[in-house]
């Protein structure tokens, strides 16, 4: 009950079109908590790209949506609210005033929130998050993690979408294949999977994909403007 709450208390603090916002919460006379937001029509990101590019999407199309994504998580980041499990099925794809291609980011149910003198609900051991989006740090302790953590996780949907499979993937199904992989592997380089790419942007999603924190890019603007 406790992380439902927190995703509806850290969506309704999000000031952003590209975030879902929750605009109430609240329990019902039984005492079962609710969550009431917009309701979307559209499909997620996951389901995008089976549908329209199953080896990646047109480059334009595939940076527009990680821009958009960016956006939201800067507004997030902006109130200290780290969302910790990024991936393409929590960004969702609408029209949106007559724009298509509009995303609106989903799911803070996990995220951190880091307000000093608050209580933290994640444990130094749990594993939180999605693993093929996950950050390494976030793999080690998902209470250590900070913004660039998000970060990570961006750049996987961004290798993605380009390529149409994640950077590191599980052949057995086990967490830990792909925590070895996390912890040891440098993401195969996005070229050889989509010669296409300008080698600029091939390094700037490889940067986002950097195993220490302090060689990614610093904030979602920074990303952002990289990728502009």
């Amino acid at each position: 009950v406790e992380r439902f709450v927190n995703e509806g208390r850290a969506s309704k603090a999000i000031k952003s079109d590209h975030v879902l916002p929750v605009n109430e919460i609240g329990l019902l006379p039984n005492g079962a908590p609710y969550l009431c937001m917009e309701c979307l029509y559209g499909l997620d990101l996951a389901d995008l790209l089976a549908r329209d590019g199953p080896s990646g999407l047109p480059i334009q199309r595939a940076v527009h949506f990680t821009v958009q994504i960016l956006r939201g998580l800067q507004a997030a980041h902006a109130i200290n609210i780290i969302h910790r499990d990024m991936k393409p099925s929590n960004c969702f794809v609408i029209t949106h005033d007559g724009e298509e291609d509009w995303v609106k980011i989903l799911d803070f149910g996990i995220s951190k929130i880091k307000d000093p003198g608050s209580s933290s609900l994640t444990q130094t051991n749990s594993a939180l998050g999605t693993p093929l989006y996950m950050s390494p740090e976030q793999a080690r302790s998902p209470r250590d993690v900070d913004h660039r953590s998000d970060i990570y996780s961006v750049g996987v949907i961004l290798y993605e979408l380009l390529s149409g499979r994640t950077p590191f993937f599980s052949e057995s199904g086990e967490f830990t294949e792909i925590l070895f992989q996390l912890f040891t592997a440098d993401p195969p380089p996005l070229r050889e999977t989509r010669p296409d790419l300008p080698e600029e942007l091939a390094f700037v999603v490889h940067k986002a994909l950097a195993r220490e924190v302090a060689d990614r890019y610093s904030s979602a603007v920074e990303l952002a403007e990289a990728l502009a």
